[in-house]
């Protein structure tokens, strides 16, 4: 597999300093079948350039503080797009984590730490990378159904139906229960927050102790038996996404 990586920084010396970190990993990710093809950019405005690019790569590290148009606005074009590309900001700018959260990003690393922090960051991305090109197979009574896993949102029950709710607004209709899903999918992110909804963690903007919002504005509900289980599930994403912050 080869992993395809982008880097934007407007700081010339730091691109390399955050070029040179990541291929520290390159060995060991060598041994686990994977190679890196690497990309730089030097501002926002050049990522913004090639944006039908960058979203089919798999992962973009990317600084917040820029000229112009900076790391949120570009992460903000992402969101707009279908795109898998995985988002690393690497910054020092620690105060703006709460709002770079709501742009799904991978992980969030600062630059004095990068060399410590940038491990486990680009062997998660191969890790997941891998489980996430691959298609489900999901033989469920006599319906087969082929899922590509990092494209829904969240699934939903209805009678003896599962309604499976992709990204790009897709829907797919599966004879099946809901707790057919629930062991599988809860490895790559998801978490039962009511008896018929399932949801991945990644899409989640705001969590209450009634409901989700997710980032398109789509509302779930949470029911009391599962509250604390989704606070706690969504704590410990945020929690492992922005590890690097003390």
């Amino acid at each position: 597999m080869i992993l395809k990586i982008a880097i934007c920084d407007d700081n010339e010396k730091d691109v390399e300093v955050v070029k040179q970190a990541v291929l520290t990993t390159a060995e060991t990710a060598r041994k686990q079948g994977c190679t890196y093809q690497i990309q730089t950019f030097q501002n926002g405005n050049e990522v913004v350039k090639c944006l039908d690019t960058i979203k089919d790569m798999h992962l973009l590290l990317l600084d917040i503080d820029m000229p112009g148009i900076d790391g949120l606005e570009v992460a903000k074009k992402l969101e707009n797009l279908e795109r898998r590309v995985k988002v690393i900001f690497v910054t020092n700018r620690s105060d703006l984590v709460f709002t770079a959260i709501h742009y799904r990003p991978f992980r969030f690393i600062r630059k004095e730490r990068i060399r410590d922090e940038i491990s486990e960051a680009m062997y998660g991305a191969i890790e997941e990378t891998r489980e996430q090109s691959l298609f489900g197979e999901l033989s469920i009574e006599k319906d087969e159904a082929e899922i590509r896993i990092c494209d829904i949102t969240y699934l939903e029950s209805q009678g003896h139906y599962v309604i499976i709710h992709y990204r790009n607004k897709e829907l797919q209709t599966i004879r099946a229960k809901l707790s057919d899903f629930i062991e599988r999918l809860e490895k790559y992110g998801f978490v039962r927050t009511h008896i018929g909804y399932v949801v991945n963690i990644r899409d989640m903007y705001t969590v209450t102790s009634k409901q989700v919002m997710l980032d398109d504005h789509t509302t779930i509900p949470i029911s009391r038996k599962y509250a604390d289980h989704v606070k706690k599930f969504h704590a410990n994403y945020v929690r492992r996404t922005f590890h690097a912050i003390s």
